[in-house]
């Protein structure tokens, strides 16, 4: 697909190019979203009654997800953060990758 494509021409440029596990699971989507729906969605909602109808269904259902996130929905993906950074990090500072 277009990741592997981009990838090739990564390489093409001089850039090692290396495939990692961080061993990430459905969570870590489901917690992306939680976090998107609480900041951005509640924001969103805002403009529902105004321009609700102008909204895209799709933009219309993040507003009304938004609505309902909770602070202790928000807490929590932050906890996923930390355990996802617990993966990531190590590479980020590594010099070989």
């Amino acid at each position: 697909g277009n990741m592997l494509a981009a990838c090739d021409v990564f390489r093409s440029l001089g850039a090692t190019v290396e495939e990692v596990d961080l061993g990430w699971d459905d969570g870590v989507l489901k917690a992306g979203m939680a976090y998107l729906e609480h900041l951005f969605g509640a924001s969103l909602s805002q403009l529902l009654a105004e321009h609700g109808s102008d909204m895209t269904s799709y933009a219309r259902r993040f507003a009304e997800d938004g609505q309902k996130s909770k602070a202790t929905d928000f807490v929590a993906t932050l906890d996923v953060a930390a355990r996802m950074y617990q993966t990531l990090g190590p590479l980020l500072r590594s010099e070989e990758h």
